[in-house]
């Protein structure tokens, strides 16, 4: 179960596994290390393809144009990007702007790639993060802080053209980046804000501020080791803290989808087995000792009933 009142400890981190080259397992120079294979590179938008091996890319100029016909003007800035998991492989890209607009468009592959404009009901500030969820969700963040309507962090079905606010009770400020952990259901979220961090375990209808002796400073981005149930937190000037966030609770009742599961699918919860001690296993044999003195002398049906029928003497 999750921790009532876990605390953030400061840590130090350094992994640079991300920099290490394959080949010679030394850490490459800053120039040469990749930090997205979605980027904008002097202006026009750009792709990388890899192969899934550990091998260098192969493709000329390692990059190509990706622009489309996109309707963004060159006064504008894409300050998020994501590639979403797309079983068609037909390229589910996504991105935001610094103004508040995000595009998507699903045949990022192609060449050029149709970008559409997805930015309905989403206020125009900068768009921190786009995350594509485990499900049909995905999800995006707004900074800026406070907005006009008071929402900062938004969710899409799949698909769909509308993002639908699910800020709930989060205070009204910047949000900088949002995790999603699919192991409960519905997911629990986690965002990090000017204010700290906060989880929410009911898809958004409600956020709680997570731990106490956070730095009273931004928190600019967040990871999560699932494995190990850690959370840390990069802040602005007093660098990386994290957090035991405890072992998420299953919903009751609820079979984990797998193969061929029906995700919809209840069984009833277990049935609680009384614990047999020592005093426990004295007593039900002192029960059965009674029991068979009372059907010797007043019949079998004595205990049950509470009506002892004397046997007539001899």
């Amino acid at each position: 179960m999750y921790l009532p009142n876990p605390e953030w400890q400061h840590a130090v981190v350094r992994d640079v596994s991300a920099d290490l080259d394959p080949h010679t397992e030394r850490v490459r120079p800053q120039s040469q290390r990749s930090r997205s294979n979605l980027r904008r590179a002097r202006g026009p938008l750009h792709v990388a393809h890899r192969d899934g091996s550990n091998q260098p890319c192969k493709c000329a100029g390692r990059s190509r144009p990706i622009k489309g016909t996109t309707f963004l003007p060159a006064s504008r800035s894409i300050s998020a990007t994501t590639i979403c998991p797309d079983p068609t492989n037909g390229g589910l890209f996504y991105l935001g702007t610094n103004d508040g607009f995000a595009v998507k468009t699903t045949n990022g592959y192609s060449s050029p790639p149709t970008w559409v404009n997805d930015s309905t009901n989403l206020p125009r500030q900068w768009v921190t993060r786009i995350v594509c969820g485990s499900g049909d969700g995905i999800y995006l963040t707004v900074g800026g802080s406070q907005t006009t309507q008071g929402t900062h962090v938004f969710k899409q079905t799949r698909g769909g053209a509308i993002w639908t606010s699910i800020q709930g009770d989060l205070p009204n400020t910047t949000v900088t980046s949002l995790i999603e952990d699919s192991r409960t259901r519905p997911s629990t979220l986690y965002v990090s804000t000017d204010l700290g961090v906060y989880r929410s375990t009911n898809g958004g209808a409600n956020w709680l501020r997570l731990g106490h002796n956070l730095p009273n400073v931004p928190v600019v981005d967040l990871a999560f080791d699932p494995g190990r149930n850690l959370m840390y937190a990069f802040t602005h000037g007093r660098g990386v803290w994290r957090l035991a966030t405890g072992i998420p609770e299953s919903t009751p009742g609820l079979l984990a989808p797998g193969a061929g599961a029906n995700p919809n699918r209840t069984v009833p919860p277990p049935v609680p087995r009384q614990p047999v001690g020592v005093i426990a296993r004295a007593l039900q044999a002192s029960q059965r000792l009674m029991r068979g003195i009372a059907d010797f002398l007043f019949g079998s049906d004595s205990i049950t009933n509470r009506t002892p029928t004397r046997q007539s003497p001899r």
